[in-house]
């Protein structure tokens, strides 16, 4: 797909955000109707001890999530001079090596 169709379909929002909360980062990747990356962003995390359960802090995902998000939207306006604002669909990605990450 050029480069004027990706632009096309990030405004009228005809792309999807796949989010994986992996077990050492956070990843998320943004793709195309025809299933191109377009781009991703992540986020390093660690697990911690919470009363002998190995576990992440609700704080730590939602931080995740934000500046993930952050910065796949800033590669958006970056390489396609477009700001992000509509999304088709969102849904987990179980292997975001898959999506090109």
């Amino acid at each position: 797909m050029d480069e004027s169709r990706v632009r096309d379909e990030i405004v009228s929002g005809n792309i999807s955000l796949g989010i994986e909360l992996g077990s050492t980062q956070i990843k998320e990747v943004l793709v195309t109707s025809d299933f191109q990356t377009i781009a991703s962003g992540d986020y390093l995390w660690e697990n911690e001890l919470d009363n002998g359960i190995w576990t992440y802090p609700i704080e730590k995902i939602w931080d995740g999530i934000q500046t993930s998000y952050a910065t796949l939207a800033l590669e958006v306006h970056d390489k396609y001079g477009v700001d992000l604002k509509k999304i088709g669909s969102i849904g987990e990605c179980h292997d975001a090596r898959l999506h090109g990450l």
